[in-house]
């Protein structure tokens, strides 16, 4: 809530630290307590569920800033208070994992090197960012310009997390007819397909079937590599490796942002975006491929 109160850049970028650091630490341990509570198909649909969950929360957290926007400028920072809830809630339900000693003892795995079955991963993880967060980005510019105000683009980016959600609920079903590795790339064809509709488009309801690509792209991508690390990970080294992906989906959101320096107009970024989608299916199946042709 501090960013309600504080002044001076300085400030705000070290309260907007701490928010990303928190942030991190929730998403990576969230994860690990769902692959220690979790095993197999169970596993996954929580996975799923989790990814729905974190773009449901953004709808309604969302909708709800907005409602408190309109009070005042420095109301929406209430929503943070949430965070006493949910943290009663987590000792409340939540079972405490007691370790073995066998898993305690441990150590020696804990410096293995990150295999390359995981190094691909987390480049998906990095590009689906990437890709997405390009058109969260750029669209409010592009929506502008068809007139659109800054109430209806809200609208417009609440409607692409509702399509999220419902691609995350369908993701165990991709999963399981046409494996992990396909629903990828189903994921960043989606993206490819959203950002060419958005540089192309030239009304409201073109745009509405990129947003549908847009976000069934996030729902397959998200909560799978969450999965694939956990699944790919010796349960000695999950903390460590949800850590890196963490890292891998902030460092695309990060990265994000540059993609507005490219010259030219919207239509320009998204065809870039629209391109780098395209290539990341291809080489992320081409990579799995050679995986496979190696250890066969």
């Amino acid at each position: 809530m501090a960013g309600a109160a504080i002044h001076g850049p300085w400030a705000v970028y070290t309260d907007r630290l701490c928010l990303g650091a928190a942030t991190a630490v929730i998403m990576s341990s969230g994860t690990g307590l769902i692959s220690a509570l979790y095993t197999g198909s169970a596993r996954l649909t929580m996975i799923a569920r989790q990814g729905m969950s974190i773009e449901l929360g953004g709808v309604v957290f969302l909708f709800i800033g907005g409602l408190l926007a309109t009070i005042g400028w420095a109301w929406p920072f209430v929503l943070y208070l949430v965070a006493w809830i949910f943290a009663a809630m987590l000792f409340c339900f939540v079972p405490r994992l007691q370790h073995s000693p066998q898993e305690r003892g441990d150590e020696g795995g804990r410096d293995a090197a990150v295999p390359q079955s995981l190094k691909i991963v987390f480049t998906a993880a990095v590009m689906s960012m990437l890709c997405f967060f390009t058109g969260i980005i750029v669209l409010p510019i592009a929506l502008r310009e068809l007139g659109l105000n800054e109430a209806q683009t809200g609208y417009f980016l609440s409607f692409i997390s509702l399509i999220a959600v419902g691609a995350a609920a369908m993701m165990p079903r991709f999963v399981n007819r046409i494996g992990e590795h396909r629903t990828i790339a189903i994921a960043f064809a989606c993206y490819a397909v959203a950002h060419v509709v958005f540089a192309i488009g030239d009304g409201l309801s073109i745009y509405l079937g990129g947003a549908i690509a847009l976000g069934a792209g996030f729902g397959l991508s998200v909560p799978l590599v969450n999965h694939m690390t956990i699944e790919q990970s010796h349960s000695q080294l999950r903390g460590r490796n949800l850590a890196y992906l963490s890292m891998a989906i902030f460092f695309g959101q990060f990265i994000s942002a540059g993609m507005e320096l490219i010259p030219g107009n919207p239509e320009v970024i998204f065809s870039s975006a629209a391109a780098l989608g395209l290539v990341s299916a291809v080489l992320l199946l081409a990579g799995h491929q050679q995986q496979r042709a190696h250890l066969g």
